[in-house]
């Protein structure tokens, strides 16, 4: 019953939307007035989302697999530098939320 995380790949993109719906429809619950509201065909919006990460060279994607099941997974992305992101922006990036 060991964990393996490994490079996700375009097989896993059904299991990645359903995971990704879920954090969706909890980040909403949790707070609604932050928080996008689940639409209908979250999943398939969720993996195609994620499928794209998976061909461009500054996202990466990595899954938790056990037992042949997708169990997790972890997204990051290069993202330019904002006003909100800079250590330098003071005040301003409080405000950024």
């Amino acid at each position: 019953m060991a964990v393996e995380v490994r490079k996700g790949e375009r097989r896993d993109l059904d299991a990645l939307g359903r995971l990704g719906a879920m954090l969706i429809r909890t980040h909403y619950a949790f707070d609604r007035q932050r928080f996008l509201a689940p639409v209908e065909g979250v999943e398939k919006g969720y993996a195609s989302f994620l499928g794209r990460a998976l061909d461009s060279p500054d996202d990466c994607v990595f899954v938790a697999e056990r037992d042949g099941l997708i169990v997790g997974y972890i997204f990051a992305a290069l993202e330019p530098l904002s006003r909100c992101s800079s250590p330098w922006s003071g005040a301003f990036s409080r405000r950024c939320g």
